[in-house]
């Protein structure tokens, strides 16, 4: 069964198929696939009950039309090179861009419903400046890039699975409604009755979305702090039934709620840390670049800033 997010795997059948239609290697397609990525969940969005996939004109117009695989994440909805927010239509017949509703063969640039160029009539949108670098960074992430965060950096799966769980606390309405309100987003986008975070939103759900969690992270954990504030701690009591939640998130929560049941989230990301230094994954330019050159890190009882000692201590701790 052919679908939008077929490309999620690394199925070797549909791989074959179309390593005979495209007369490229099996090597080739499989490194275009998103199998072996960390991007972030909620791919494929729904416009109309029809699946759609976001695009940047002027990037497809660029050589060969191809569709980037940053434009399958959810949450990219605006280009880093070009400054302007991604569109999910066709500009001539406005149709949802659907990349596999083609009878015939046509250039990716162009529609398969009214076969126009996709960026025909549409209307360039600039894209604010903290949305800009929000999407830089969060694409790095994807290629195992540390994300900034606040003064220090944030490992990629860490970051990316506390993003998911921002995302749910942001669409509570009491605060992606105040952050909206009091930014004027509505200039961009007109605003949402609700904002949803799942695989069948709108694009404009995903953009206010984006909107809302890139001004956040612009200023973390103030802005955090504040678009929260005024919001129930109920509404977050399911947080505490989820003990892979990193500590960024994690200690956030515990500022504006004083939380002590925030504290043992480090555990986990500590020992995450601890293992990903021994085995190599980490490096010290690695943990210079997320904590400075001046962290000091306690481990069996004794607090060290030099990366040497650090990693000597945790080789002799996994080898006794």
């Amino acid at each position: 069964m052919w679908n939008t997010d077929f490309d999620l795997f690394d199925d070797q059948d549909k791989l074959a198929y179309l390593a005979k239609k495209t007369c490229k290697s099996l090597e080739a397609l499989s490194e275009m696939t998103l199998a072996d990525t960390i991007f972030p969940i909620s791919f494929t969005g729904c416009l109309e009950s029809h699946e759609f996939t976001h695009f940047c004109p002027p990037c497809l117009d660029e050589g060969t039309p191809y569709f980037r695989k940053l434009w399958r994440s959810s949450q990219i909805v605006a280009c880093a090179r070009y400054k302007t927010f991604l569109h999910a239509r066709c500009g001539t017949c406005h149709a949802p861009v659907r990349l596999l509703a083609r009878t015939d063969i046509l250039e990716l640039n162009r529609c398969s419903s009214c076969e126009h160029e996709l960026g025909n009539n549409l209307d360039t949108v600039k894209a604010p400046s903290d949305l800009v670098q929000y999407s830089r960074a969060l694409a790095g992430t994807f290629m195992d890039v540390w994300f900034p965060l606040g003064d220090t950096r944030v490992a990629p799966q860490m970051f990316l699975a506390g993003l998911l769980a921002l995302a749910e606390i942001v669409c509570q309405r009491e605060v992606w409604q105040k952050v909206y309100a009091d930014q004027g987003f509505d200039l961009y986008f007109d605003k949402p009755f609700n904002l949803l975070f799942n695989c069948r939103e709108a694009f404009v759900d995903r953009c206010a979305l984006q909107l809302v969690l890139s001004w956040i992270f612009a200023d973390w954990p103030a802005r955090f702090q504040w678009a929260t504030s005024d919001h129930p701690e109920r509404s977050f009591q399911w947080l505490a039934n989820t003990p892979e939640l990193p500590f960024w998130i994690g200690s956030a929560r515990k500022e504006v709620f004083g939380h002590p049941g925030a504290d043992y989230r480090d555990q986990a990301e500590r020992a995450e840390l601890i293992r990903m230094i021994g085995d190599g994954t980490i490096d010290e330019v690695a943990f210079r670049r997320a904590f400075g050159r001046h962290h000091i890190f306690r481990i069996n009882g004794r607090s060290l800033s030099s990366f040497k000692l650090i990693y000597q201590e945790i080789s002799k701790h996994a080898s006794s």
